[in-house]
């Protein structure tokens, strides 16, 4: 596996979530894009930086209509 590929611990403490959020976030479909490897579940550094940009903002009435 290369580096460019975290866990989803990894993730979460490379995006500041509390523990499981991503694993909420998978069922729901409101994270970022992952891949399923047997059990495992790995995320591109790609996939979570388009991911955080998507949810960029510069003002509070446009972060809460999206």
């Amino acid at each position: 596996m290369t580096s460019s590929f975290l866990s989803s611990s990894e993730a979460e403490q490379l995006l500041a979530l509390p523990k499981n959020t991503l694993a909420k976030m998978r069922v729901t479909g409101d994270g970022p894009p992952f891949h399923k490897l047997g059990k495992r579940v790995r995320y591109s550094m790609a996939d979570l930086d388009a991911w955080l940009k998507a949810r960029r903002y510069s003002n509070t009435t446009l972060a809460q209509s999206a």
